[in-house]
């Protein structure tokens, strides 16, 4: 809900959340109160098949205990979790919190993976058998499948191989970019940055981007879908193999960085 600008919808949901609740609550009140037209058996008078009567009983006490069950558990959830428009509840608890938590556990797992590989220059990297197989493997579940197994793309997908800048191309000029903008705020030693750039022009891939100017490229980072709250959020790098995605940077460094690539 943080991404509205207004109040309201926060306290529409809410609103919604909550009549649901007291409406369920309302409906098994009147319906043990109300008192249907039955005969002198406690039929209601249907009779289907012949010799198929509807009886008017009341509800069974278990079925009457769940229902409450839940109308409490939905209560406690909405105290406890995100539910109500944009209360947080009292737990703190969110699926960004949880994600950001399974990355960082992630990255520290696969930390003493990544070290071996850290100071080995580009050259060496490149003939290292698991390195390569992790690359093979990186690729072929997250690039593979549009770009072709041999990244020279398919119809409909463009060719990661050649010079031309298609839509979906830029990834290269990204990870540059993005290990430039880390180095300048000290998050990433520079040292590092001509590593990935050596590495990325030994895979031929499109590096140098579009001169369009510094402006026009922060107007079209303004738009991309990670923008949250006029905010934009990066992706940038704290060491070889270890990212993080976040809004807390400098906007002067951000702009020096898209000078340095778009000017």
């Amino acid at each position: 809900m943080s991404d509205f600008t207004s109040n309201f919808w926060s306290l529409y949901v809410a609103g919604i959340a909550l009549v649901g609740i007291v409406a369920c609550l309302l409906l098994l009140y009147f319906s043990g109160k109300a008192k249907a037209m039955t005969a002198n058996d406690n039929t209601t008078g249907h009779v289907w098949d012949g010799d198929l009567r509807e009886m008017n009983n009341p509800l069974p006490r278990w079925w009457v205990g769940l229902f409450l069950i839940t109308i409490v558990f939905a209560l406690g959830y909405l105290a406890l979790y995100p539910g109500l428009g944009t209360n947080v509840g009292k737990l703190g608890w969110s699926s960004a919190g949880q994600y950001d938590a399974e990355v960082a556990k992630a990255n520290k797992e696969l930390e003493p993976l990544y070290a071996k590989f850290s100071g080995m220059p580009p050259e060496e990297v490149a003939k290292d058998p698991q390195a390569m197989a992790i690359g093979d493997r990186l690729f072929m579940n997250n690039c593979a499948q549009c770009h072709g197994s041999d990244a020279r793309g398919s119809k409909g997908f463009p060719n990661l191989t050649d010079t031309d800048w298609l839509h979906g191309e830029a990834v290269a000029a990204g990870m540059l970019i993005a290990a430039d903008m880390s180095a300048r705020i000290g998050l990433l030693p520079r040292h590092d940055v001509q590593r990935i750039a050596e590495l990325l022009q030994r895979t031929g891939l499109a590096t140098p981007p579009p001169r369009m100017g510094a402006e026009r490229a922060l107007h079209y980072m303004s738009v991309d879908k990670k923008v949250r709250a006029g905010r934009i959020r990066l992706v940038l790098l704290r060491a070889l193999g270890a990212a993080t995605f976040t809004a807390d940077y400098p906007d002067g460094a951000l702009s020096a960085t898209l000078a340095a690539h778009f000017d």
